[in-house]
């Protein structure tokens, strides 16, 4: 095997050190990024849980089979608008407006993320 000259070594650590000298922001970003996923994971169960009430009418994942309006897929910003105008009595409902009075702002916030990332399926408007 022959020797490598020194200026190609030289050349090689730079080489492989160089992206983590310029990742700055970007490995920034991905600390963020694997700090929410841990978080996500971690928060799962209990958005689950606070879930498991929707899926009686709006399906399992938010996708409603029946007459009821699927909410699997919408906006966030839509879902905590609409949970909040229910649980201060400001939108017609027969039975969630008394069901959003039991949702903190947290909860509403939790619960609208966990719906706006599943899947869009069959839908009707909201």
């Amino acid at each position: 095997m022959t020797p490598m000259p020194r200026l190609t070594m030289r050349r090689l650590a730079i080489g492989a050190l160089l992206p983590l000298v310029g990742a700055g922001p970007l490995g920034a970003q991905d600390a963020r990024t694997a700090a929410d996923a841990a978080h996500d994971a971690q928060a799962a169960p209990a958005v689950r849980l606070l879930a498991a009430t929707c899926a009686n009418c709006h399906g399992p994942q938010g996708d409603s089979p029946g007459a009821m309006p699927s909410i699997a897929g919408l906006p966030r910003e839509h879902l905590v608008e609409r949970l909040r105008m229910l649980r201060a009595g400001a939108a017609d409902a027969t039975l969630m407006h008394q069901l959003a009075k039991a949702y903190s702002d947290d909860e509403i916030e939790r619960l609208a993320a966990h719906f706006a990332r599943q899947p869009r399926g069959r839908r009707t408007a909201p």
